[in-house]
This record gives structure tokens, C-alpha cells and sequence, in this order.
């Protein structure tokens, strides 16, 4: 299926026999059955109304929230890296056919009701151009002896198609092995199918009428003719809600006995509610979210309080998982490069108490007017409401430009420090920022070749395009990150092709203990030494 599946040896695919259990598994469409004699498939509890809220609520959560990836910068700030092509995948458009809301609201329901989230990878020249979802239920994963995942999908016209994990990008959900997720129906299947139960009952209850249970009696005997016509006169008589109330006529010495109790005095009512609060606990979902209002919650008081902590109890380890894998699958494993849900949205406080804590960040310098507006979904206005003011307890407040100086620190001897001694601290601090930003730049460049080496395993031709077009984009970086002009970041940049095309990965053990040091030098001005 495409360039990787092609090129690639065998030992990095998935080699299913037709002996092994994959073709003899289970299919979780079915569901499971239960000791209340209902199957608890995922469909089936979609039509509960505790099940699908649960769902609804977490994906659409998950979908709602813009999802940004950034990009670090030296000053450990971040910027939106809007270049970069899996913003708009995870921004605007995955695929052709779905908007980046509604791909991950079905990823969410995917992972809540079968366990994992696939995805085919389409890519062209080495670039990510679609990601198309893939039924969980065709899918089947194994551990390979490299260590990596294999896949065979089955899709519903044509042979099985084993893919890599290159192929595939697989978001699951709680998982006992780390190698496939594990559906909340599946182990919720008693709850799921006590309460698929409870409302079979209720619908029979109903459809019998609901209040009359009971039984016709006579003093003599009837021949089976007469009790199958008696029964079925009474039960077209009598039955269904449209006959509530009706007026019985018994004759023949017919008499009804009363022997059915009401659904409250069998606790039928209590029983549902139980249902409702057990399937939210299932899902990590508040009961009061669900509709269930009868006792109280332990989330706090206030909205503010109970958004906040559904979002750190049960938000934010999805959150944090998408993002994780995310990073790792799509982002190659960049230092520099991470995604990020925007949770601002679901903490907006009220009008008042969000207005005196943006004046708060304004007069204290943490945000600029601008910061704020754009906050508000405002234009900015630019000029001098673009800049954060300094704190007006700190040099009588204005413009940090035309604001008192900052009080020197003094020297160990109690002292003032000597101008000298303050550019020296200055350019140790400089050096240290340098040091630190080679170190993550040679990290990504190392943690880069470490993931696309084995796709070119016997591939010499393709290697060689590889390597030369990521050093082509590198410089690039090292020239933003570091500041270093355009023939020094080139010279770099064919210094460790040329070590990489002809050495192999063997050389990456030298430089992740000898690159850092080397680049901090390049980018102080001093002579590069490529070991």
C-alpha cells in the first residue's frame, strides 16, 4: 500500500498464517453476552441514554477544542508553525471527506466504544497529505520481533492488506498490553447489559399495558381452545397503552386476580438511576453531566469549579494522549515540534471575573492590551497596545523602555558588581541559552535519522535523496534557532551529510557525544570540528 510497503523488508510487516487466531477472533460488533441475557455490543449501548451522552460529551470535547502545533523557540517561547503540513491536517482538513472536528470526534468515539483509532497514512515525498480513518473492527495489530507494530486490515471488497506502523496512525485507548486498546463496553459489558435490560423491560412493561398484571380465574375447567380465546380477547382488549383504562368485560364466571406489584415498589425506578450514575463512572464522566441531579457531586459548587475539574480528572489525560501520539507519529519525534489543545475555551469564567483578571495580567505586564483583545476574539489595534506594560508597582510603571532600571545585584563582597563583572554573567547566561538550543537542535537532527533510516533498508538511491533533502531543510532551522548566517549553517550541513552518507548510523553515537559541543562553538563564532 504505497512507497514504504514496497520498499521496505520483510521483517518490519506483519505475517499472518492461516492458522493463526486472527482469523478466529472474536468480532466485536457482536458484543458480549451477559448474565442479564441481553448482548452488550457497541451499538446496542449507543442507544442508551447514559451511554450515548458519555460518548457525546468526551468526543465532542476532544473535537471542539482547537488543536495547534507549535514550534519552540530558543527563548523557550512558541510559535504556531503554520509551515509546517500537519498544521493543516490537524487544523482545517485531515482527508478529503472530513473537517479536523469531525475526525476527531469520531477518533473519540472510536477509542471509547471499540478501544483504538486507526488511521492509513497517504503521504507523497516524504510529506503526510491525508489520513484516512479505518474501521476498528477490520483491524488487527501484532508485535513484531523488531520491536515495532504490524498491522492487517481488512477492508470490505479485496484481500487483507498488511501494513506498517509507518502506515498507520493508531491512537489507543486504556490498554492492558500497549499494543491495542481496550473498549469501555467490553469490560462495562454487566452494566452496559443490565441496563439494555432494564429498558426491555420497561418497553414490554408498557407495551403491556403498565399498570395491570395479573390473571383471569375461573371455577371450572377450560378446554385449551377456550383459554388461547379468553387470553387473546383480553390481551386485544386490554393491551398496549392505547387500551389504558378501558372498562373490562369478564364473562363465563371469568374473575381477575391482581398478583403484579408496580415498578416503584419493585425499585425499578432506583434501579435506572443506578444505571445512569454506574455508566458515567465507567466513562470518567461526572453523573450530573448525564443528567443524573439526585445526589450530590463532589466536583465543587460553582460551573467554574465542576468544568475544572472535569477538565483535569477526565480531560486532560485524553488531551494528553492525542498530543503524545501525535508528536511521536506525525511529527517525527521533533524536539522542536509539539501539538497542543487550546483549553482556555472551557475555562472562561463570567464576564466580570474574566474582565478583572485580564486588567490583573495588563497592569502587571504579563499580557499586552492587544494579548487581551485577541483573547476576546477582537482585533488587535497595534501601536502601543502591543507591547505589555511594565507593572506599576515595579519603577513607578509605563514603558518598560522608559521605566527605572532594575536594581543591580550585588557581588558576593556585598559590593556592586563592576560593569565587567555584569558582561561577563551576561555572556555566561548567552553561552548557556546556546548550549542548550545545539543540544535540542542535535537531538531532533539524531532522533530524525533514527526513525527514517529503516525505511530505506536496501534502498541506497532513496537514502542518499533522504538525507540530502532533510540537510537542505535543517540548515534552515539552524539558521533561525541559532542565528547562524547562511554559509555557516550550509557548511554544517554538508560536513554531517558527507559523515552520514559514508559512515551509515554508526556515526551517531559520536555525535550525540561530541555534536552539541561542536555546533555551541559554530555558533560563537569559533572553528567548526565535525568529529
Amino acid at each position: 500500500m504505497g512507497l514504504f510497503t514496497d520498499v521496505l523488508a520483510p521483517a518490519f510487516r506483519a505475517d499472518y498464517k492461516t492458522t493463526d487466531d486472527f482469523w478466529f477472533q472474536k468480532d466485536p460488533r457482536f458484543g458480549s453476552a451477559t448474565h442479564a441475557g441481553v448482548t452488550a455490543s457497541p451499538d446496542a449501548a449507543m442507544r442508551l441514554g447514559a451511554v450515548y451522552a458519555c460518548v457525546r460529551i468526551l468526543s465532542d470535547m476532544v473535537g471542539y477544542l482547537p488543536l495547534h502545533v507549535y514550534r519552540r523557540r530558543a527563548d523557550d517561547g512558541k510559535d504556531r508553525a503554520t509551515d509546517h503540513p500537519t498544521y493543516p491536517l490537524l487544523r482545517r482538513r485531515p482527508n478529503q471527506f472530513q473537517t479536523a472536528i469531525r475526525w476527531r470526534q469520531l477518533g473519540q468515539r472510536h477509542i471509547l466504544l471499540r478501544g483504538n483509532f486507526y488511521n492509513l497514512i497517504v503521504s507523497s515525498t516524504r510529506r503526510i497529505r491525508e489520513l484516512i480513518p479505518l474501521n476498528p473492527d477490520r483491524m488487527t495489530v501484532k508485535l513484531l520481533p523488531t520491536g515495532r507494530r504490524g498491522y492487517l486490515y481488512r477492508p470490505e471488497t479485496g484481500p487483507a492488506q498488511a501494513l506498517t506502523q509507518d502506515e498507520v496512525f493508531h491512537v489507543m485507548g486504556f490498554s492492558l498490553d500497549g499494543i491495542t486498546g481496550c473498549s469501555v463496553i467490553e469490560y462495562a459489558a454487566e452494566s452496559v447489559g443490565r441496563s439494555l435490560a432494564e429498558e426491555l423491560y420497561a418497553a414490554r412493561f408498557w407495551s403491556q399495558g403498565g399498570a395491570i398484571k395479573g390473571a383471569l380465574a375461573t371455577d371450572g375447567k377450560l378446554t385449551k381452545e377456550q383459554r388461547e380465546a379468553n387470553s387473546e380477547a383480553w390481551q386485544q382488549a386490554q393491551g398496549g397503552w392505547w387500551n389504558a383504562h378501558k372498562v373490562a368485560l369478564l364473562e363465563g364466571g371469568l374473575k381477575w386476580l391482581q398478583i403484579g406489584i408496580s415498578a416503584r415498589d419493585a425499585q425499578y425506578l432506583e434501579g435506572r438511576q443506578f444505571s445512569v450514575a454506574d455508566i458515567a463512572r465507567w466513562f470518567g464522566v461526572p453523573p450530573h453531566m448525564v443528567g443524573d441531579v439526585e445526589r450530590s457531586t463532589s466536583w465543587g459548587t460553582g460551573i467554574e469549579q465542576q468544568q475544572l475539574g472535569f477538565l483535569t480528572t477526565t480531560m486532560a489525560p485524553w488531551f494528553t494522549l492525542w498530543e503524545q501520539d501525535i508528536d511521536r507519529q506525525l511529527l517525527d519525534d521533533d524536539d522542536d515540534l509539539f501539538s497542543e489543545f487550546l483549553v482556555d475555551a472551557m475555562l472562561r469564567a463570567d464576564l466580570a471575573a474574566r474582565a478583572t483578571a485580564q486588567r490583573q495580567y495588563v497592569d502587571g505586564g504579563i499580557l499586552s492590551p492587544d494579548e487581551v483583545r485577541i483573547m476576546e476574539n477582537r482585533n488587535p489595534l497595534g501601536g502601543e497596545f502591543a507591547k505589555p506594560q511594565r507593572a506599576q508597582n515595579i519603577g513607578g510603571g509605563g514603558d518598560p523602555a522608559t521605566s527605572l532600571p532594575a536594581r543591580p545585584r550585588p557581588s558576593q563582597n556585598g559590593h556592586r558588581p563592576a560593569p565587567s563583572e555584569i558582561r561577563d554573567d551576561a555572556d555566561a547566561r548567552a553561552s548557556a541559552l546556546v548550549a542548550r538550543t545545539a543540544a535540542r537542535m542535535v537531538r531532533r537532527e539524531i532522533g530524525a535519522i533514527q526513525k527514517w533510516a529503516p525505511r530505506y533498508a536496501g534502498d541506497v538511491a532513496g537514502w542518499k535523496e533522504w538525507v540530502c533533502d532533510f540537510y537542505s531543510r535543517h540548515v534552515v532551522v539552524l539558521e533561525e534557532s541559532l542565528g547562524l548566517d547562511q554559509t555557516t549553517a550550509r557548511q554544517y550541513g554538508a560536513a554531517h551529510t558527507a559523515a552520514l552518507l559514508e559512515r551509515g548510523v554508526m556515526v551517531l553515537e559520536e555525535w550525540d557525544h561530541h555534536a552539541p559541543a561542536a555546533l555551541t562553538a559554530l555558533a560563537l563564532g569559533e572553528e567548526l570540528v565535525v568529529p
